[in-house]
């Protein structure tokens, strides 16, 4: 784990952070056929979202979160999304920043609203478990499961009640107290596919 305040290049700590998420995804090294859900900042987004970053830290000053603080602030944030899912409207409200953005979705608040929803509607049984947190200065790249029973239809596929297990990670901002952007997220939407029945094609018939 990098310690607090270590000097590195935090573009390049992320593109390592994540190929390790996808080699992590998958017990294998990374191939071309990956099947995932991903954005991926160019540099010059992440020099924003840095100088976005720097400007944070000089109003947080002393108050920046210590390396405990922000592991203890990412199991809050994600039970609270468990809580979510569930149906707890207003479990994400001191936890995700009025100013929050969202570099996958292009989007603020509302498009993680929106594809929590999305989830919300479409499963029953939902429980997220967080396996790795990893702290760099103000990112956090945290691995985690979701686990979840199909009872309800996604995206045109009629209820299977299947218990459909997949794995996730996303690399987070946070900032006093609040997770305030999502730089990029890989999850296994391949095996997700596969549980659902759903998947086109099966694994030997993939072709180069």
């Amino acid at each position: 784990m990098y310690e607090e305040g270590a000097v590195v290049d935090q573009w390049l700590l992320a593109e390592v952070l994540r190929n390790r998420a996808t080699e992590l995804l998958l017990d294998v090294p990374i191939y071309p056929l990956l099947v995932v859900f991903s954005r991926i900042l160019t540099k010059d987004e992440w020099n924003v979202s840095c100088r976005s970053r720097q400007e944070t830290r000089g109003v947080e000053g002393k108050r920046g979160l210590s390396l405990m603080r922000k592991k203890t602030l990412i199991h809050r944030f994600y039970e609270a999304v468990e809580r979510y899912l569930q149906g707890d409207d207003h479990a994400l409200d001191q936890l995700l920043a009025p100013q929050f953005v969202d570099h996958v979705l292009e989007s603020g608040r509302e498009g993680i609203f929106t594809t929590l929803q999305v989830i919300r509607e479409s499963f029953s049984e939902i429980r997220l478990e967080v396996h790795d947190v990893i702290i760099a200065d103000d990112i956090v790249v945290v691995h985690l499961t979701f686990d979840l029973c199909h009872t309800k239809v996604f995206l045109h596929i009629p209820p299977t009640h299947r218990r459909i297990r997949f794995r996730h990670v996303s690399a987070l901002r946070v900032a006093d107290g609040m997770v305030v952007e999502r730089l990029w997220y890989l999850s296994d939407a391949f095996t997700m596919w596969q549980q659902l029945g759903s998947f086109p094609f099966a694994s030997g018939e993939v072709s180069s």
